[in-house]
């Protein structure tokens, strides 16, 4: 019998739990009296007669201007709090629970300016849902679970400024949603599903002027910026997107800040960005690219930073950054840069910040760079570079950061350069020494080309099509003694040592070593007897042979098998 009695005073003690209830916890704020809401209402309870809580001294329900929720779940908004509070100007119930709003949902809040229903679970939105918000500037409906909005939904919203539909997953968006919001300013549609832009959108929005699409699987068309004439920011990172047809961006005369970074795209075509004359920042990162054409930025002459980092850029022209004269922060950070060009800079002469950061840089000549007298921050962390022309330093007078960190012939992070410019020069003094011994040189036929070593080690740089071959000797002939080093033999599967042209006493697997139509980089040290092979800037190397005998090393020969090599050597000094 005292079972049963526990069992059914638990049961009654559940049932009550479960009871709706709503209540506020009133607060007075510097400029506001509001009310922090606590409601149980998770089956949607719509029938409160009255909201709990005591409002503070001289304070009443028409005094209410703020409702943030504070504890507690409802799936309903319900309608009691704007007949209990007719005066609300700000309401937020972020993460309530809520699953739709219905036309009573906000009824009589005619004075509210900025609802926030993000995070909810919100599905269903009736037609006259926001029929009474006619001040409403700001709406957060981002996070929800939304497929669709009635088209007339914000029919008397004309006051909206900012609206966020973000993270929703919509499967249409009515031509006409937008129409009546002619004053809005900043329209947040991320991750929404889109993948399309519709024409029709936009006709009315002459405001807009903040446009963010990221996240969504966009397919641009000619029309798609139809009526974005105001809009200054454009935000269309991670959408897939693979090409924007040329003249698409001329709609938007007025954009100043454009980003497509994390794309699709694998060249940029002829005046793409023309039309764009006040744009000032464009980022293109994190594509896949791979070519930039003459006049890809074209019109652009007033843009001020440009980030091309982490794409797949290998080879530039002296005509990339055309057009560019007034860019002072470039960004091509994470590509696969080898060399930079005669001229490369000279249509870029007002840079502050250069980011060359993790590329395949090995030289750094002069005539790549111009005029830099402005720059103040160099980046070349992360690159193999063994040889710098000491006029590229001479002349930016205005360098304050220099970041060399991981590179051959110095690896610093040198701060504060202006100041510590004549404490800094010697540190750099073998990157300048290299450049006076740098061959460049093609090699065909059986027969080596020999070249002084005057170092413990060459820095090479190769394009070659199939096996390379290098020889160490005391002449400048092959005579033994003498060491050959095979890179990409049999079939490019293995690599090897060979002691006087008869005996290997070093044989590596290196399958793919040799990839052709591009620059390959090693590094090949005699020191102390003993011969390594390093492949790029790696620390360890991948194949060595310590000599049993003293071999005097003063020439190296360089050939390739059954091609033509073009190779870059310089001293390794360490």
């Amino acid at each position: 019998m005292n079972i049963l009695l526990i069992i059914s005073s638990l049961l009654t003690v559940a049932v009550v739990a479960q009871e709706p209830s709503i209540s506020c916890t009133f607060f007075d704020g510097f400029e506001a009296y509001g009310c922090n809401l606590n409601i149980n209402n998770p089956n949607g309870f719509n029938d409160f007669t009255e909201i709990g809580g005591i409002h503070l001294e001289g304070f009443s329900s028409d005094d209410v201007e703020l409702l943030y929720i504070n504890s507690g779940v409802s799936s309903n908004v319900p309608s009691i709090l704007c007949e209990t509070f007719p005066n609300l100007i700000s309401v937020s119930l972020y993460a309530m629970g809520a699953t739709g709003i219905d036309d009573s949902s906000f009824r009589g809040c005619s004075r509210m300016t900025s609802l926030n229903l993000a995070s909810n679970q919100i599905s269903t939105v009736s037609a006259n849902a926001f029929a009474d918000l006619t001040a409403l500037r700001s709406l957060y409906l981002d996070s929800n679970a939304l497929t669709a909005l009635p088209e007339n939904v914000f029919e008397n919203q004309d006051e909206l400024t900012n609206l966020d539909l973000s993270f929703n997953s919509f499967s249409t968006i009515p031509a006409g949603l937008f129409r009546p919001l002619e004053n809005l300013q900043s329209l947040f549609l991320a991750y929404a599903n889109i993948d399309v832009i519709n024409s029709q959108w936009f006709e009315s929005n002459g405001q807009l002027d903040f446009l963010y699409l990221v996240g969504n699987r966009l397919s641009i068309s000619v029309d798609s910026f139809t009526g974005l004439n105001g809009v200054q920011t454009l935000i269309m990172g991670y959408n897939g997107i693979s090409e924007i047809p040329v003249g698409a961006l001329s709609r938007m005369p007025n954009l100043r800040y454009l980003y497509i970074n994390g794309n699709n795209f694998v060249e940029l075509p002829e005046n793409i960005f023309t039309g764009l004359d006040e744009l000032i920042t464009l980022d293109i990162s994190d594509n896949p690219l791979t070519i930039i054409h003459d006049g890809a930025f074209r019109g652009l002459e007033n843009l001020d930073e440009l980030g091309l980092s982490n794409c797949r850029l290998r080879n530039l022209r002296a005509t990339s950054f055309e057009n560019l004269t007034n860019v002072t922060f470039l960004s091509l950070n994470f590509n696969d840069i080898e060399e930079l060009p005669e001229g490369l800079f000279e249509p870029t002469p007002n840079l502050r910040y250069l980011g060359l950061w993790y590329n395949r840089l090995k030289v750094l000549r002069r005539n790549a760079f111009g005029t830099i007298t402005d720059l103040e921050s160099l980046g070349l962390d992360g690159n193999i570079i063994n040889a710098i022309d000491r006029a590229i330093i001479d002349d930016a007078e205005n360098l304050i950061s220099l970041f060399f960190s991981g590179n051959l012939c110095a690896s610093e992070y040198f701060a504060n350069f202006q100041l510590s410019r004549a404490q800094y020069l010697p540190m750099l003094e073998r990157c300048f020494r290299n450049m006076r011994y740098i061959i460049d040189t093609t090699t065909e036929g059986e027969q080596y080309a020999f070249f002084d070593g005057p170092q413990p080690g060459i820095a090479l740089r190769v394009n070659a099509d199939s096996e390379i071959q290098i020889a160490l000797t005391p002449f400048p002939f092959v005579w033994n003694p003498v060491v050959e080093i095979f890179i990409g033999r049999a079939n490019n599967t293995l690599s090897a040592m060979r002691f006087n042209q008869e005996t290997d006493v070093a044989v590596v697997p290196t399958p793919n070593i040799i990839r052709q139509e591009q620059w390959n980089d090693f590094r090949v040290t005699w020191a102390n007897q003993v011969i390594m092979v390093f492949g790029g800037n790696d620390s360890f190397p991948f194949m060595s042979y310590t000599m049993e005998s003293f071999v005097p090393v003063n020439f190296y020969g360089l050939r390739a098998v059954d091609s033509i090599a073009n190779w870059s050597v310089q001293p390794l000094d360490f």
